[in-house]
């Protein structure tokens, strides 16, 4: 004579005592923790934290004389590449502005073109690009390294220009 059929979500005591509804809650603390997991690594590969198609980003003045391509989310310590591009007027000189939280939170550690002049002020870093009368545009490409964590707010002004105005998530 054959033992009837036990149910599989009740309680048992032989040969392991067991708590079906604690394994129940095990069960979904596991579900929840998979896809928390799942989810953090499909962020990280969109560009949640860093490079990526949620982290880039290409902005424009209001009257198109400058332009930024840039990461809204950077890590700390880390090397981020700002590629500028401005359309001065003329032959002369074009002076950039460089302003808002970008001086106190962002040390630079390159610029490629070379620049004709940089100085530091309170307002921000004044760039001064030799133009060329190949081109309309000029680019510069700055490597920068921020300094601490946070959101900031920088812009970028072309003398005479309306500002172009950029924000930047850092982690730590």
């Amino acid at each position: 004579m054959a033992s009837p059929p036990q149910d599989e979500f009740t309680s048992r005591h032989y040969p392991v005592r067991e708590n079906m509804r604690w394994l129940r809650r095990s069960l979904l603390l596991e579900k929840i923790g998979y896809l928390l997991l799942f989810s953090f690594i499909g962020a990280a590969l969109l560009g949640l934290f860093s490079n990526g198609w949620l982290s880039d980003s290409l902005i424009t003045n209001s009257d198109r004389t400058v332009q930024l391509k840039y990461d809204r989310f950077a890590r700390q310590q880390s090397e981020i590449q700002l590629v500028l591009h401005v359309w001065p007027q003329g032959r002369t000189p074009a002076v950039v502005q460089l302003g808002g939280d970008f001086v106190n939170h962002y040390e630079i550690v390159a610029v490629q073109p070379q620049t004709a002049q940089m100085v530091t002020t309170d307002q921000g870093m004044i760039i001064t690009l030799p133009t060329s009368s190949a081109s309309a545009s000029t680019a510069l490409y700055l490597t920068v390294q921020p300094k601490s964590f946070g959101r900031y707010r920088s812009e970028a002004t072309l003398s005479g220009h309306p500002p172009l105005q950029f924000n930047q998530l850092v982690y730590p």
